[in-house]
């Protein structure tokens, strides 16, 4: 069956001059691919956002009272003679969107509070408010995988060398082996540091695993005295002890690590084993 309906006007641009464009005219043809394509530095950019969306944007905003245009983004007039046959523009810069582990084409484009809401008021039977549909939140997330769908699984022996002792760099987390955190272990009145690990009875290595136990067999933390040395001054700090294994769980696999160092991430996910979540596998 023949289409009936009229061709698009295609877009035409007389005297383009924006940024590097020396009085560029051509047409564009609606409803089909087009690509700008060229060397850097030849004006793709400059035609494609600079004066193709800019001018849509501003000529859009001309639409809006006064009041309004006041309190959008202010687009200047694009240095062309003439745009025709212009439409609105939906513009994808060529700048990456700040992301995280946890974020989703739902939270990049907005639309995840909205899914929410229907699902909290029409699903049958509901789980309850908006924020128990979401992934990110204590009241909807996985309380195994905290919402990311992944299971990070420590690999203890990995962490410790125990040919050496703590003050050799036993442990061979650099957080743990470097810096302040060393004084939680090679401090520690209740833990030999000068002693081979291997030599370690297995209560020793109770405790520089997992901290003192309770008489229930629960883990406890108890507050030690340690030595940080800053600047020189030999102050003395209390800090809650915490064992090993904990305080690599709770720092570094219960949190988003992508927002720390590319060299640290690596690190971390080399002491890691990743699967999926168990419990999210189970309830598909």
């Amino acid at each position: 069956m023949m289409n009936s309906e009229q061709p698009l006007a295609p877009i035409i641009i007389t005297g383009a001059h924006e940024n590097n464009l020396r009085n560029i005219s051509l047409e564009i043809p609606k409803g089909c691919l087009v690509v700008f394509c060229g060397v850097s530095g030849s004006g793709k950019s400059s035609l494609a956002f600079d004066t193709i969306a800019n001018e849509s944007n501003r000529q859009w905003q001309e639409n809006y009272p006064l009041f309004l245009r006041n309190k959008m983004p202010h687009y200047d007039r694009a240095k062309v003679e003439s745009i025709e046959n212009l439409t609105p523009a939906v513009v994808v810069d060529q700048h990456s969107i700040g992301v995280s582990s946890r974020s989703t084409v739902g939270t990049a484009l907005d639309v995840a509070p909205l899914v929410r809401l229907l699902f909290s008021r029409c699903g049958e039977p509901s789980a309850g408010g908006s924020m128990a549909y979401s992934a990110n939140h204590p009241m909807g997330m996985c309380q195994h995988c905290t919402g990311l769908g992944t299971d990070l699984v420590l690999k203890e022996d990995l962490l410790f060398d125990i040919a050496k002792t703590l003050r050799e760099g036993a442990i061979r987390f650099s957080q743990f082996s470097n810096g302040w955190q060393t004084y939680l272990y090679q401090a520690n009145p209740k833990i030999n540091a000068d002693k081979k690990l291997s030599d370690f009875s297995a209560a020793e290595w109770d405790y520089l695993k997992y901290g003192e136990r309770e008489p229930d067999g629960t883990l406890s933390k108890k507050q030690i005295k340690v030595e940080i040395r800053s600047n020189n001054t030999g102050r003395v700090d209390k800090v809650d002890y915490e064992g090993v294994i904990p305080r690599f769980e709770r720092l570094y696999l219960k949190r988003d690590i992508t927002k720390l160092k590319k060299s640290l991430q690596d690190e971390i996910l080399s002491f890691v084993e990743k699967g999926g979540c168990p419990i999210a596998a189970a309830l598909a």
